[in-house]
Order: structure tokens, then sequence, then C-alpha cells
């Protein structure tokens, strides 16, 4: 992705704090930016340390259920969320390795079940009751 593209989308996220229908937007350009081929905002509340997809494009209930029902207890961002910073992207081949990805049942059956490969995430809004 250049620069400028990251910047529009990076914009459009951020403008989905204010309004809501600006998700929408914001993440088809992601998933576009990205050449990708989901994109979705997934919230981390602290207080049960679970985590929800919210908006996703191109709904897919099976998906959404899946993770919100049991994979977001395995999902191996959890880690690092804690020790991200407003703005700091978390990208899982960088930070797991796709030797260790290979390993996590997140990937085998959630992921690979999904026909997806890799999670990119930014961290867009930290407050006290939600991520």
């Amino acid at each position: 992705m250049n620069e400028e593209v990251v910047s529009q989308t990076i914009r459009g996220l951020y403008e989905g704090i204010l309004d809501e229908t600006a998700w929408q937007s914001g993440l088809v350009r992601l998933r576009d930016a990205s050449d990708s081929m989901n994109a979705s905002l997934v919230e981390f509340t602290p207080i049960n340390q679970r985590f929800r997809v919210n908006e996703i494009y191109d709904q897919n209930q099976e998906l959404v259920d899946a993770y919100n029902g049991h994979y977001q207890a395995e999902d191996p961002a959890r880690t690092y969320m804690r020790h991200m910073d407003q703005g700091d992207w978390y990208i899982d081949s960088r930070e797991l390795g796709q030797a260790n990805m290979m390993r996590l049942p997140f990937y085998r059956e959630f992921m690979y079940g999904f026909r997806l490969s890799s999670v990119m995430a930014c961290l867009v809004e930290r407050k006290p009751s939600q991520e």
C-alpha cells in the first residue's frame, strides 16, 4: 500500500468513531488497499476480556458467529493488544511467524476453515470501556 492510500484508509476508520455509517466505506478502502478478501471492525471489551466482530465488509454471518462464539478466545492477537498503542499495527506473520501460525487451532480450524490466511490489525481507538 502506498502512503496516500494508507492515510485515506486510516482517516476513514477514524471517521467511523464519529459516524457509524463511515465504517463500511473505511472497511471497503482497507480491504481494497491491502488486497485482502475481507475487512472487519473487531472490538475488545477489557471488562470481560472478549473480542467481538462488530462490523464486517461483505457480511458472512457464519464467520461472525464462529469468531464471536468461540474463536475470539483463541485469537493470538489478544496477547499483542495489551502492548499496542493507538495507531499501531498487528501483523500476524510478523508477530507470530508462519510456522507458529500453522500450529495454532485459530488458524488451522477457524482461519483456514473460512479460507482466510492472515490477519493485519490497527488499533483505531482505545477507551477504558472498549478498544
